[in-house]
C-alpha cells in the first residue's frame, strides 16, 4: 500500500523513528513555519554502539537497541517538561536515527540560546549515565553536536550539516558536547580545499 511505502521512504526499520529523510523535512517543517521561534538540532552519536553491538551479537543487539531507543525517547520527553515552554505539549521535541549509532533531536519552542544549552547538557548527562542491560553495566559514550535554529541554518540540510560539523568537534572536547560556530565552517571549507589541493597535486604526478 501507499501508506507502507511512505513508512518504508521515510522511517528506520530496525527501530522504528523517522530516518534521516524524514527528519530534514521536519527541520524544513520548522524552519518554515516557526518565523521567529528558536529551536536547535542535536545530532547524538553513541560512540561505543557498535562495539557494544559486537560483543553481544546480532539477536541480543536488536534487543539493546530497542531498549536504547526507550531510554532516548524517555530522555527526550523529561527534558522536553524542565526545558520547553508551556506549548511542548503541542510540539515535543522530535527524535530519529540518522544512521548506525548517530541520532538525531529536533527541538522547538525554545525560549533561545540559554534553553538549546541547558537541553544538550541534560541530554549528554541522561545519555552517559551507566545501565544495567541483561548482566552487563553499559555507558553509551553519547557525543553531541548541536545547531540552533534559524541562526545556524536557514536550510534543513545546512542546520544538519552544521550540527555534524559541531558533532566532529565535540569528540575532542572534555564536555563531549558542542554548539557549532562559524570558526567550524572556516576550518571544514580550508580542509576540503586542502584535500583538493593535494589531490590535484597527486593527479598531476
Amino acid at each position: 500500500s501507499i501508506r507502507r511505502l511512505q513508512r518504508m521512504a521515510y522511517y528506520d526499520t530496525a527501530t522504528g523513528l523517522p530516518n534521516h529523510e524524514r527528519f530534514t523535512r521536519d527541520v524544513t517543517d520548522f524552519l518554515e513555519e516557526e518565523g521567529s521561534e528558536t529551536g536547535a538540532v542535536f545530532v547524538i552519536r553513541l560512540d561505543r554502539l557498535e562495539r557494544i553491538f559486537d560483543a553481544v551479537g546480532q539477536d541480543a543487539g536488536d534487543e539493546l537497541l530497542t531498549r536504547i531507543v526507550g531510554r532516548l525517547s524517555q530522555a527526550v520527553r523529561a527534558i522536553d517538561r524542565m526545558v520547553l515552554t508551556e506549548a511542548c505539549a503541542e510540539r515535543p521535541s522530535r527524535l530519529a536515527r540518522l544512521r548506525n549509532g548517530d541520532f538525531a533531536v529536533l527541538a522547538s519552542r525554545l525560549r533561545g540560546p540559554e534553553d538549546a544549552g541547558r537541553f544538550a547538557q541534560l541530554l549528554a548527562s541522561a545519555l552517559n549515565q551507566p545501565f544495567d542491560w541483561r548482566e552487563h553495566k553499559l555507558v553509551l559514550g553519547a557525543v553531541i553536536g548541536a545547531a540552533l535554529l534559524p541562526a545556524d541554518g536557514a536550510d534543513a540540510d545546512t542546520a544538519i550539516r552544521h550540527a555534524m560539523l559541531a558533532l566532529a568537534a565535540a569528540r575532542t572536547d572534555a564536555a563531549r558536547m558542542k554548539f557549532f560556530t562559524k570558526s567550524l565552517d572556516r576550518e571544514a571549507n580550508a580542509q576540503l580545499a586542502f584535500e583538493r589541493e593535494m589531490r590535484a597535486a597527486l593527479e598531476r604526478g
